[in-house]
């Protein structure tokens, strides 16, 4: 666990824009002392189309954090996101010697590097690998296993896999930025640790971020995150359905669809209109309210089928899955909380974003953010002292992340 008071620096590089924060760890509250952020570029549906261009807006990001926190910043945890994330859920194990012994946290990491020994397609790599159970002697469930008597310690590990290039591209923008990365963290998974309480993260459910270009899943099971991916599609797509159809410019469609939109088709008026500009001109008309429901509604319910697809595709039931965590600023939405419910068959829906403390909580407290907050989180929280590496490490794709869980009780004291 990182010393109490160890500041770390967030960026989340998102579609839309990139958010830099740097906080600390106050007992189990993350206090955010600084934030820069700005608008993005060289960066679509999540991932790195313009090294260049992608660099020069995190650099701008880190340059308004470091003038509020009046310090520079040498160490960032960077987020990898997009489509091609893939997660699978592989087994190792390992003898106790002498049978019996109290298990020790270097028999764990053993048995978790074990689990990344696995072949991996041409042009991709591994980017987290985090134990999702531990069993001693075929006991399942296994909160604090160090320190328990065991014949043979086997572990269930989650990994994370992205495209070398992927990796290779936010790599070379942190060394072109003169920064050095320590950690690399799945967007899905910083979007889990950013928004949910303990509590919530004891229940089963899949949490939904609903980015600019992307929509990410994690599945959170047993206290651990089971599964993460995302699909090509995000709230952008809503806002160029109604430019396209509505003969509107995008800066239109987006106001029409953060003012006036809703995916709540029974609960819009018929008779209701709203105010529309059209392309190229100052003229507005009257547009009635239902069509623009029935477009936002169209494309969000694609988006949360191919959501559905995705965990379903990853072996998962909807019905070990009853509740629903939406964040992300398309979650913002009116009725998308419906249409994301519908599409798991979800007996709650819950709107959920980061719980924060100190001067900058009332402006990250908010479902936009909870990707980086979740990233510092994972940056101040990830490893357990005695599940670190035996030998050295000099980059993060030497290390290893082999711990239980950020949130399980049994672990945080």
């Amino acid at each position: 666990m990182s010393p109490h008071g160890e500041m770390a620096c967030s960026v989340d590089i998102g579609s839309s824009k990139v958010l830099a924060i740097a906080a600390r760890k106050v007992d189990d509250e993350i206090r955010v002392v600084g934030y820069g952020a700005g608008p993005s570029r060289g960066i679509e549906k999540g991932q790195i189309t313009d090294p260049e261009r992608a660099a020069g807006a995190i650099n701008y990001a880190m340059e308004r954090l470091e003038r509020e926190i009046g310090e520079e910043v040498k160490e960032i945890a960077l987020t990898i996101g997009g489509a091609q994330l893939e997660s699978a859920a592989t087994q190792g194990f390992v003898p106790i010697y002498p049978e019996g012994r109290p298990v020790r946290g270097t028999d764990i990491l053993q048995a978790v590097e074990h689990c990344r020994r696995v072949t991996m397609p041409a042009g991709r790599e591994q980017v987290l690998a985090m134990p999702r159970e531990v069993r001693l002697d075929d006991n399942r469930g296994t909160a604090s296993p160090v320190g328990q008597s065991a014949k043979r310690v086997e572990v269930v590990t989650l990994l994370v896999t992205a495209p070398s290039s992927s990796v290779d591209a936010i790599q070379l923008i942190a060394d072109q930025l003169g920064r050095r990365m320590v950690e690399l963290v799945p967007t899905p998974m910083a979007s889990a640790l950013g928004s949910l309480s303990p509590d919530q993260m004891e229940s089963n459910g899949v949490v939904i971020d609903l980015g600019h270009g992307t929509t990410s899943l994690a599945v959170i099971r047993h206290g651990s995150v089971a599964f993460v991916g995302a699909v090509p599609i995000g709230a952008h797509h809503v806002t160029r359905d109604l430019a396209q159809l509505l003969d509107c410019e995008l800066p239109e469609a987006e106001r029409l669809k953060c003012e006036c939109g809703t995916a709540d088709l029974p609960g819009v008026n018929p008779e209701e209109a709203v105010m529309i500009r059209q392309k190229g001109s100052n003229h507005q008309r009257a547009l009635k309210k239902r069509v623009l429901a029935e477009i936002i509604s169209s494309r969000l319910r694609e988006t949360a089928r191919h959501a559905a697809e995705k965990v379903a595709r990853g072996g998962f039931e909807f019905n070990d899955l009853p509740t629903v965590y939406l964040t992300g600023g398309g979650a913002l939405l009116n009725g998308a909380d419906t249409v994301f419910g519908d599409a798991f068959g979800a007996r709650r829906v819950k709107m959920v974003w980061p719980r924060l403390v100190g001067n900058h909580a009332r402006h990250l407290a908010v479902p936009e953010a909870s990707v980086a907050v979740g990233t510092a989180r994972y940056a101040l929280s990830a490893g357990v002292d005695e599940l670190q590496p035996v030998r050295g490490v000099d980059s993060w794709r030497e290390g290893l992340k082999a711990f239980q869980s950020l949130f399980r009780r049994a672990e945080r004291n």
